[in-house]
């Protein structure tokens, strides 16, 4: 199977988890590659072809290509198997870590027609060294607001790299069997 993963990153570690999921489609003897969603205006609907979309939040949503592609692309994608996870610190917290759960992953699927095959939605990480000023102040304040101290000196990783595999693995199955 052809699996394209495109993959819509601010900071880089979306593109982290995109490149694990290509690396495990890949250990499961599909032809995987990353590629940024910018500039990835179409998809051609072909047999033995797949597509994953990851793509993170910015201030509780994802970035207008993806919401384009999304719209762009949905009946395209409805021949196809796809895929799209969200990666977000809410999904960070319990009862917050589903699509169902998780508000932007609905307020994303409420307002574009595509409708994946799989739905899921990953914790990120933080890391301070990366943000501006104006970044680093609104995600202090929403941590110490939450009550979730963290060192602001360390890049905190929350990602739970099992599910990310769990994903990849349950994708390439649904992959095999097509549309």
């Amino acid at each position: 199977m052809d699996i394209v993963v495109l993959c819509s990153s601010r900071f880089g570690h979306t593109r982290r988890i995109c490149g694990r999921v290509a690396d495990i489609l890949r250990q499961d003897g599909n032809d995987a590659r990353v590629l940024d969603i910018t500039g990835r205006e179409r998809i051609e609907p072909a047999p033995g072809r797949a597509v994953i979309v990851g793509a993170s939040t910015r201030y509780g949503y994802f970035s207008p290509r993806v919401w384009r592609f999304a719209r762009t692309n949905a009946a395209a994608l409805a021949h196809i198997p796809s895929a799209f996870f969200g990666v977000n610190l809410v999904a960070a917290n319990d009862g917050k870590n589903t699509p169902e759960t998780n508000v932007y992953m609905r307020r994303f699927f409420e307002h574009t027609p595509w409708k994946p095959d799989m739905i899921d939605v990953f914790a990120g990480d933080l890391d301070f060294s990366l943000y501006n000023p104006f970044d680093a102040a609104v995600i202090k304040m929403i941590r110490r607001f939450m009550g979730r101290d963290i060192d602001f000196t360390q890049r905190v990783e929350f990602t739970n790299w099992d599910d990310v595999a769990t994903f990849a693995h349950d994708f390439s199955a649904l992959a095999a069997h097509g549309k």
